[in-house]
C-alpha cells in the first residue's frame, strides 16, 4: 500500500450472535435444516423410547430454543429412538407341588334299613322208633 492512500477498516465486536430455533417436536431431518439456516451446527444424543412415535423426533435441545448463540456453535438435539418394551413371556401355573388330598373311603348304610330276617331252622321231625324187646326170658 502506498502512503497516503485511503484504508477502510472495519472492527468487529465479535462473532455474530445467533437466536437457536425451536426444534423440539420435529423429526430430526426438519430440526438439522432449521439449525443449518441459522448457520448452526447440529450434533445428535439418542434417548430411548417405549413410545413408538417419538420415534426419530427431537425430544429437546441444548441451548434450548429462544437462546442466543455465536454463530456456528453446535446445538446437541436429544432425539428418540424407538424400543419396543419387552414381553412378557406367557406363564403357566406351575405343578402342584403337593399330591391332591385322599379322604377316607366314606361308609355309608343302606337307604333303607331292614331288620335282620332270621328264619327259624328247618324244622325236623323225628318219627318214633319202636324197639321190641324179646319176650319172656
Amino acid at each position: 500500500m502506498e502512503q497516503g492512500s485511503e484504508l477502510t477498516l472495519f472492527v468487529s465486536s465479535g462473532p455474530s450472535s445467533v437466536k437457536v430455533p425451536t426444534v423440539e417436536g420435529s423429526t430430526e431431518q426438519a430440526a438439522r435444516q432449521r439449525l443449518q439456516e441459522r448457520g448452526l451446527k447440529a450434533a445428535t444424543e439418542t434417548v430411548r423410547t417405549e413410545d413408538s412415535s417419538l420415534d426419530g423426533v427431537v425430544l429437546s435441545s441444548n441451548p434450548e430454543g429462544g437462546e442466543s448463540v455465536d454463530a456456528n456453535s453446535t446445538v446437541t438435539l436429544r432425539v428418540g429412538s424407538y424400543r419396543a418394551p419387552p414381553t412378557a413371556a406367557p406363564t403357566t401355573a406351575p405343578p402342584a407341588t403337593e399330591p391332591p388330598a385322599t379322604q377316607p373311603p366314606v361308609t355309608r348304610p343302606p337307604a333303607t334299613t331292614r331288620p335282620p330276617t332270621t328264619s327259624p331252622p328247618p324244622s325236623t321231625t323225628v318219627a318214633p322208633t319202636t324197639t321190641e324187646l324179646p319176650a319172656g326170658d
